[in-house]
């Protein structure tokens, strides 16, 4: 917080492959995680639920 970050950045495709140019840009999440993962739920391919009516 409190640093600047340029509006416009010139990188080139070779430098972001080789790792030798990055992006300027601020850190939202901790080891850049920006997505938190769903819970996985168990469905029942074989049964179809019902709809009550």
């Amino acid at each position: 917080m409190g640093k600047d970050y340029p509006w416009v950045q010139a990188l080139t495709l070779k430098g972001l492959l080789e790792g030798t140019e990055r992006l300027q840009i601020p850190q939202i999440a901790p080891d850049d995680i920006t997505f938190k993962r769903a819970e996985r739920i168990n469905k029942d391919k074989d049964k179809q639920k019902k709809l009550e009516v």
